[in-house]
């Protein structure tokens, strides 16, 4: 094993509102799961002009009461330079679902907003079904 824990690495902007849309969920998740061995990091890709004042960076962590770890890993215009292994990257938010072994184990890209009534649901549903999974994995 590489790992201790199972993690989520996760491709946000503070400009893009879906990741807007996801933030409540993984603010809780991380809550609700760190007990249970899931870390989660944000690899935040923002607009050049915000990377020289990282206030909004700062008020996006604030308004959703982000604790795991939010880094602010390039401008947007360059993720798929940043993350040459994540083959046609052209989407936010994106998530890395990370086995112990550090191993990608599943993709999500996007994500249903509550605005989408059984979709998100579902999404919800499945998705937490799978860190179950993950979780008791040894």
């Amino acid at each position: 094993m590489l790992f201790d824990v199972h993690g989520l690495a996760i491709v946000t902007g503070t400009w893009c509102p879906n990741c807007h849309d996801e933030a409540p969920f993984l603010s809780q998740l991380y809550k609700d799961y760190r007990g249970r061995g899931l870390e989660i990091v944000a690899l935040a890709f923002e607009e050049p002009a915000q990377l020289k004042d990282l206030s909004r960076v700062r008020a996006f962590i604030r308004q959703y009461g982000i604790e795991y770890p939010f880094l602010i890993a390039g401008d947007s215009d360059h993720e798929a330079q940043a993350l040459p292994q994540a083959t046609n990257l052209n989407t936010f938010p994106a998530m890395f679902v990370l086995g112990k072994d550090g191993r990608v184990r599943a993709t999500h890209a996007g994500y249903a907003s509550k605005a989408t009534g059984k979709y998100y649901m579902q999404e919800q549903k499945e998705f937490l079904a799978e860190i179950d999974r993950l979780l008791a994995e040894n």
